[in-house]
């Protein structure tokens, strides 16, 4: 009997660390700071960190790290910054061509310093945030220098993070132990 109460005791603890998890997943996540550092005209043309220090960097490309849809993100310029303004947008003729471009749509929204014609410059930022109309399938999300058409990039983005994910495979996991267990406990009963 000792040995159900261990087992019952393990499965409640999975599920409120659970819970716990998923509560602080879907409570409003904090804003993820990207520090933004130009290379000129060398494709990705910039670089992006975690800290102003740039000591950890981000590879937004395809690469480790990617932008989550249920995220908000914070672009900072360095403070040394004396060209190419950054920008963010996920129209793609704007991307490539700014004078035709009309600016971000409505799938994403963007506060801070700067526009999609000026971009942002030493000392500013710029905040990312995804709206519902934003799809990872068809949606493409794109950043560019304001100045020179010819300096675009496309960052990955994804719809949930792998955290999320991986604690809803884990409930499912632990529900159906416990059903398993529970059948069998049944059929040892009868």
């Amino acid at each position: 009997m000792q040995r159900h109460g261990e087992s019952f005791s393990v499965m409640r603890y999975i599920i409120t660390l659970f819970f716990s998890h998923l509560l602080v997943l879907t409570s409003g996540f904090a804003v993820v700071d990207v520090y933004v550092e130009t290379l000129n005209f060398a494709s990705p043309y910039y670089k992006f960190y975690s800290d102003s220090n740039k000591t950890i960097e981000y590879d937004f490309f395809g690469g480790t790290d990617t932008l989550n849809v249920n995220q908000s993100y914070r672009f900072f310029r360095e403070n040394t910054a004396t060209g190419h303004p950054f920008f963010i947008s996920d129209d793609q003729v704007n991307a490539s061509s700014l004078n035709s471009g009309k600016g971000p749509s409505s799938d994403i929204s963007l506060t801070g310093n700067g526009s999609y014609t000026s971009g942002i410059g030493a000392n500013q930022e710029l905040t990312l945030s995804f709206n519902s109309g934003f799809d990872v399938g068809s949606d493409k999300l794109y950043y560019y220098c304001t100045a020179h058409p010819s300096m675009v990039g496309q960052f990955a983005v994804v719809p949930e993070s792998a955290t999320y994910a991986l604690l809803v495979g884990g409930l499912a996991l632990v529900v159906a132990i416990g059903r398993r267990r529970r059948k069998s406990r049944q059929g040892f009963l009868a």
